[in-house]
């Protein structure tokens, strides 16, 4: 609107100045045209008088011309307003002067005689006079006047119609600006989705809304996949075993994972202000790793009873050092250390008898060689016995360590736990009837999905314990149930029974509720965790129930196929 308004002023000025000009061109074209006609007439009429009809026509005609006839001298002889006599000589008027030298002579000045601005045109006519039409300036701005005001209202429908234009013009130009506008604000609002750029007919705002359009898409792809990154990130930290703190110079926590709060705090992670100041060790560990970048883990008991391994290096993340701790619970590998150790005292243990007696049998026996002496039957009988036990320590080792490291993956197939038990009862019938102890089988002829040997080999196990610390005289027997949880063989023998005290450890390698008397009767003490390795290999479990003077009763449990 303001470059409409200076158009619209200057197109109005420049027209006024150009139609005053045109109009002053004009009356000074008219003014010369009849001093021509009035210098012909006076050519073919010499003799014409100044009160002649044809000159009082003109001059009545012509109501607002001056006519004035002036000689060569300057002196007036006619002038159409004033009478001649009284007025001056005009010899030195500028019109005059310019029609002496020039076909007309042209003068815009305020009138002597008559006291008012007039136009003047002079011309030399050949008589020797000069002829001088004037023309008063007020009907000049008259003429101006009507002409200004035919500019003011063009100018106006001029104003209206740009004015219209320029709106129709915006709309279209704003109509585009505006989807950048929108783009923009979905940008700023971090609001993307599928944009297409709005067709404007001025290229320049097309190749703005494409390139907007391109730069949201751009970052819309960009920010899609690092949320799928941060997402893949988070999802890595969060399912991590071990605990993740990362922080600042200033010990201010920057990241840490969802393991981190139990490992590190012992909390919950609904406890979202955790701060490393409040825990004195850890802080210390933590300020440790800045200063010195290398420092031996360190181990945390928890008041929950968890051992936890803390460990720390430092990295740089462009401006400052960054420190970062990693927690991992250790308590199972301290709990698998005490065992392993214990494991070891254990089979040496174990070991120690058999191979001490055999060495004191051979040095008993060198002995005998060299002075030439009997050596008892017993003796040898018993060192043999021995060796035997030596040999059934380290197949059961073997067995262990091969159920053990296998995770599980055995080969298992139908079997009839029919044809399974019996196979069994035939192996330990002999052992049975040396103490007269009855088997009794009480299962159904099921199918089961397990390994044969294996499976035999822990139900022999079962078996050859039932018999050996059951009385002579009695029952032992075997039966199976079934349930929506799979199969279950029960060995159920009439024994002295097991005090609870001793039902948590049974299945512990070299556990025995009587040492002496296991020893005695050949035990190595891993039967029964051989049982439970392959109950758990089969992907079950195996159990025990005890009455103190009435028996015990066996359990191995098979899930369904």
């Amino acid at each position: 609107m303001v470059l409409l308004v200076v158009a619209i002023t200057g197109f109005f000025w420049v027209s006024t100045s150009v139609a005053k000009q045109y109009i002053q061109d004009q009356t000074i074209q008219n003014l010369s045209n009849q001093l021509t006609i009035i210098e012909r007439v006076f050519q073919q009429r010499p003799n014409l008088a100044f009160n002649d009809e044809w000159l009082r026509a003109f001059i009545i005609n012509h109501r607002q011309h001056r006519l004035t006839v002036i000689k060569t001298n300057g002196h007036v002889i006619f002038d159409s307003n004033q009478p001649a006599d009284g007025m001056d000589n005009h010899l030195n008027r500028p019109e005059i002067r310019m029609a002496s030298t020039s076909p007309f002579g042209v003068a815009l000045r305020e009138s002597k005689t008559l006291s008012k601005p007039l136009v003047y045109v002079a011309k030399l006519a050949s008589n020797g006079h000069f002829y001088r039409v004037a023309v008063p300036l007020e009907s000049l701005r008259h003429e101006w006047g009507r002409v200004q005001q035919k500019i003011i209202i063009y100018s106006i429908i001029v104003f209206v119609f740009c004015l219209l234009l320029t709106f129709v013009m915006s709309h279209w130009i704003a109509s585009p600006i505006q989807q950048s506008i929108v783009v923009l604000n979905a940008i700023k609002n971090r609001e993307f989705y599928a944009m297409s750029p709005k067709k404007s007919f001025i290229r320049e705002i097309n190749n703005l809304n494409q390139s907007l359009v391109d730069v949201a898409n751009n970052i819309s792809r960009f920010i899609a996949k690092q949320s799928k990154e941060k997402e893949k990130k988070d999802l890595i930290l969060n399912n991590m075993i071990n605990g993740l703190i990362i922080y600042d110079s200033h010990m201010g926590i920057v990241l840490m994972n969802k393991a981190a709060f139990g490992l590190f705090f012992n909390a919950s992670q609904s406890n979202a202000t955790m701060h490393l100041s409040d825990y004195p060790e850890l802080f210390s560990f933590a300020q440790d790793i800045l200063k010195t970048k290398d420092v031996d883990p360190i181990e945390i008991d928890h008041g929950n009873g968890k051992t936890i391994l803390i460990s720390g290096s430092i990295y740089s993340d462009g401006t400052e050092p960054r420190g970062i701790l990693i927690a991992q619970d250790i308590t199972k590998l301290k709990r698998l250390e005490s065992t392993r150790q214990a494991f070891v005292a254990n089979v040496s243990h174990e070991l120690k008898t058999p191979i001490t007696f055999i060495r004191s049998m051979f040095e008993t026996l060198i002995i005998a060689k060299e002075k030439q002496l009997d050596v008892q039957l017993s003796m040898i009988k018993k060192g043999v016995l021995h060796s035997d036990r030596l040999t059934q320590i380290i197949d059961d080792l073997l067995q262990l360590s091969k159920l053990e490291t296998s995770g599980g993956a055995i080969e298992k197939y139908d079997v009839s736990l029919e044809q399974l038990i019996g196979e069994v009862v035939n192996h330990c019938h002999t052992m049975a009837d040396q103490k007269q102890i009855h088997i009794r089988l009480n299962h159904n002829d099921v199918i089961i999905h397990a390994n044969q040997r294996l499976l035999e080999q822990a139900l022999k196990n079962l078996l050859e314990n039932a018999i050996k610390y059951s009385k002579n005289e009695t029952t032992v027997t075997i039966f199976s149930t079934r349930s929506d949880d799979g199969d279950m063989i029960h060995v159920q023998d009439e024994g002295p029974g097991i005090a609870d005290a001793h039902i948590d450890k049974l299945f512990q390698r070299f556990y025995r509720v009587d040492t002496a008397r296991s020893r005695e009767m050949g035990g190595t003490g891993l039967g029964l965790a051989i049982v439970k390795h392959i109950a758990i290999a089969h992907g079950g479990r195996a159990s025990v129930k005890s009455t103190v003077g009435v028996g015990t009763t066996f359990t191995i449990h098979l899930p369904k196929k």
